[in-house]
């Protein structure tokens, strides 16, 4: 009985400093994180009541963007928004508007994420009629005039109403990819 106690304490013994060793080994693998590292990323500048315009190279108004708050952050250089409002110009006549409870502009503005609620419609000109649609996301690329989401979509105008997941349009050429699960129904205004 001795001796198998003296086993078991042994195996005990074993386990311990090979599971202790281990740990060591994993904690002095985690390096002390620099001073850099350490500071977080913050606001360089903030602005309330946030208004910009942005115009093309041949001087036509692109976009216009406006938000309750804007928080630009020093090291990643991304721009935060608190209800951002944005207006995509297509034409004089033709424009889309676009709206929701937050978003964030990457560095160099090339791309504009939206988040909450995001609601995008079009203006009704002569040739169209208005048209809704409303996501949870949206990425926006300003510079060739796209918006893009993975989210479930829903899309209203004309009396055609859409359900999807995931979409992709150019709004230049007016055509919306629908990703998947799409559903839809029509129902005739008169």
């Amino acid at each position: 009985m001795k001796r198998f106690r003296t086993f078991i304490l042994l195996v005990f013994t074993s386990l311990t400093v090979t599971f202790s060793f281990q740990l060591t080994e994993m904690f002095s693998e985690k390096t002390i994180p620099s001073e850099h590292a350490r500071i977080q990323d913050e606001v360089d500048y903030s602005i309330d009541n946030f208004n910009l315009t942005i115009l093309d190279k041949s001087g036509k108004m692109q976009y216009h963007l406006s938000a309750v708050s804007m928080l630009h952050y020093k090291e990643s250089d991304i721009t935060r928004l608190k209800a951002p409002n944005i207006e995509l110009f297509r034409t004089p006549q033709e424009h889309w508007k676009i709206q929701a409870n937050g978003g964030n502009v990457s560095p160099a503005g090339k791309d504009v994420l939206l988040e909450g609620k995001v609601q995008l419609r079009r203006t009704a000109s002569a040739q169209q009629r208005p048209l809704i649609m409303t996501t949870e996301t949206l990425t926006i690329r300003p510079d060739d005039n796209t918006v893009s989401t993975q989210d479930n979509i829903q899309l209203q105008g004309n009396g055609v109403l859409i359900k999807a997941r995931g979409m992709f349009a150019d709004l230049d050429q007016e055509t919306f990819q629908l990703l998947s699960r799409v559903r839809g129904s029509y129902v005739s205004p008169h």
